[in-house]
């Protein structure tokens, strides 16, 4: 079980939060204001926010500080906001500060897991966070197509449909 989890900011992450169980007890890292905000009040999870300068748009902390902070932490898991997956060129994000949250939130992780709607699994977008071979999950919804998804599960990456 996770007992350290980087919690990266997305719509998506944000309901994970919302459901995160109560057991077993956990420490999650956020750059993400709403995320920490909708943790206060579980029951048992400790919430750490990773500072830096706030991206409004996407509401997270990005910069050298979330950079420098997040590579001083060594979790269980990450569980990134995908903003594209494509299997030949990786994990990308449209945002030159935030794949450099990202990458160094991959680079401190065990497990690196991917949430990803289908219509970012054969996305792509100019800034690469990580290839396929460094994520160890991905979890697509529930009617995402095995032509999508078949391509993960042959570079060895375990697929989950939730």
């Amino acid at each position: 079980q996770a007992r350290v989890v980087l919690l990266d900011g997305s719509t998506t992450n944000l309901e994970l939060a919302r459901r995160l169980p109560a057991d077993p007890p956990r420490t999650v890292l956020t750059n993400s204001p709403p995320i920490a905000a909708a943790l206060a009040d579980h029951p048992s999870a400790e919430v750490v926010m990773i500072g830096g300068r706030l991206r409004k748009r996407a509401q997270v902390t990005v910069g050298a500080t979330a950079v420098d902070f997040v590579r001083t932490i060594r979790a269980d898991a990450v569980v990134l906001g995908v903003c594209a997956l494509h299997p030949e060129s990786g994990l990308s994000t449209d945002d030159l500060e935030e794949a450099q949250v990202k990458r160094a939130m991959v680079a401190s992780s065990a497990d690196v897991i991917a949430l990803a709607t289908s219509d970012k699994l054969r996305a792509g977008s100019p800034y690469l966070v990580a290839p396929v071979a460094e994520l160890t999950h991905v979890v697509a919804d529930a009617g995402a197509p095995d032509a999508l998804l078949d391509p993960y599960r042959a570079l060895g990456v375990t697929v989950t449909r939730a």
